[in-house]
């Protein structure tokens, strides 16, 4: 994300998505998270958070780097 020029702040809330999708698959290796699981992940925030198009835009914008 450096090589590419994305902001500090940017970064940062990639970090931080990515630490609630960890601790949200507790259970599981991070290795072992596959698309389908993020797909859950952002049904689950959705419905049960009520967030906005917004914060799921983030969410899968920060999980594209990890896949």
């Amino acid at each position: 994300m450096t090589i590419k020029e994305y902001g500090l702040g940017s970064i940062k809330s990639y970090v931080n998505e990515m630490t609630l999708l960890f601790k949200y698959y507790h259970h599981k290796r991070v290795e072992d998270i596959l698309q389908e699981d993020i797909e859950q992940y952002l049904i689950f925030i959705k419905t049960v958070h009520q967030v906005g198009r917004a914060k799921c835009r983030s969410v899968a914008q920060a999980c594209s780097f990890f896949l």
